[in-house]
């Protein structure tokens, strides 16, 4: 058999929150209190590191927003010169079907 262990999650909402590449890959799966932190605040774990990204609004904690919103993402490791920063639009039009964005390309 597969050795496994099993990790409860928090009982309350964190301070700063915790988002990992590895829930991609279903090899953990981080609970709602530390997606959603109370302060905009998340620790980032990727294959190698961690890095932190972070937003000035605190509305962030309250819900997804409807508007386009900033969060600031920074890896020391990366050697970054600067913090990088990323527009979310929560909710973007879909994307084009591929056999309509062919036929609008190709009409008969």
């Amino acid at each position: 058999g597969t050795d496994s262990t099993l990790l409860r999650g928090v009982p309350a909402r964190s301070d700063v929150g915790f988002l990992t590449l590895f829930e991609h890959y279903e090899y953990v799966e981080v609970g709602s209190h530390y997606k959603e932190p109370r302060f905009p605040i998340w620790v980032v774990c990727s294959e190698s590191h961690y890095s932190v990204l972070f937003s000035r609004d605190p509305s962030l904690t309250t819900g997804v927003p409807d508007a386009p919103f900033d969060v600031f993402y920074y890896d020391m490791l990366a050697r970054q010169d600067e913090v990088y920063r990323l527009t979310v639009t929560p909710h973007p039009d879909p994307p084009l079907d591929p056999e309509a964005a062919k036929s609008a390309d190709n009409p008969p």
